[in-house]
């Protein structure tokens, strides 16, 4: 019996001390509208972190969360929509105009984004979403961004407040990636038809950000090469970034 105490505090206990302090609290929302025109149907599907706790930090992070995924949800020329249901709405209606208007068409749309908590620390919260599309033409879109915020105000951070050494880190990422492609050192990437160069010169992705214990990069298609290329993710451990990064 006297074991079985000890085992019940220290179980107690753990839910109070083994919990990771100072992590903001937060609830997955998942969202699925379809909209059907005979057996073609257009269906989108959200799934996000929302922030919970009366500070205002989770306020902020909350609204910046809905503009991104409002940035998500778009066809045609972007718009700016009041709300994400709204957009959502938008999209499933087009599908059903269109299908009137080309009745023979066996044309399905697909929407979808996902927002997961990639890390917490003292200092930064770093969401990362993936979004998935397709609503006619040659192939999908799909790309994956970052969005990284100072973890006690809940203001979004740009790249120079966590990456202190810029240099440093576009020369080991450089490194990374030639790897990746099988790039020999003594070739420069600009004679590489492979790739989209900025003026010749190699350069970091707009994503990157906190996952678990790595700083990831991510270029995604288009950004540095053809669609055919796909993505090109590149991960560092922490403890590699100890010079380059300010805050982590």
């Amino acid at each position: 019996m006297k074991n079985h105490s000890l085992i019940f505090l220290f179980f107690v206990i753990c839910i109070f001390s083994c919990t990771p302090k100072g992590d903001m609290k937060y609830e997955m929302v998942d969202i699925e509208e379809k909209s059907c025109v005979d057996e073609q149907c257009a269906t989108v599907e959200i799934s996000y972190p929302k922030f919970t706790g009366r500070r205002n930090r989770a306020k902020r992070v909350n609204q910046h969360v809905q503009e991104q995924l409002k940035m998500y949800i778009q066809l045609g020329e972007p718009q700016e929509w009041e709300s994400v249901e709204k957009a959502i709405n938008f999209v499933l209606e087009a599908h059903e105009i269109y299908m009137r208007d080309y009745p023979e068409s066996t044309q399905e749309w697909t929407m979808e984004v996902n927002g997961k908590v990639g890390y917490q620390s003292d200092e930064i919260l770093s969401l990362l979403f993936t979004n998935y599309s397709y609503t006619g033409g040659a192939h999908p879109i799909g790309y994956q961004i970052f969005l990284n915020f100072n973890k006690k105000t809940g203001e979004l951070l740009n790249k120079a407040d966590f990456v202190g050494d810029e240099a440093q880190l576009k020369k080991l990422t450089e490194r990374a990636f030639r790897k990746i492609h099988r790039v020999e050192e003594d070739i420069d990437l600009k004679d590489d038809p492979r790739f989209f160069l900025n003026e010749g010169e190699f350069f970091l992705p707009v994503s990157m950000g906190f996952d678990q214990n790595d700083f990831v990069l991510i270029y995604n298609p288009y950004e540095i090469g053809p669609y055919v290329m796909g993505s090109t993710e590149i991960r560092f451990n922490l403890a590699e970034l100890e010079e380059v990064l300010t805050v982590y």
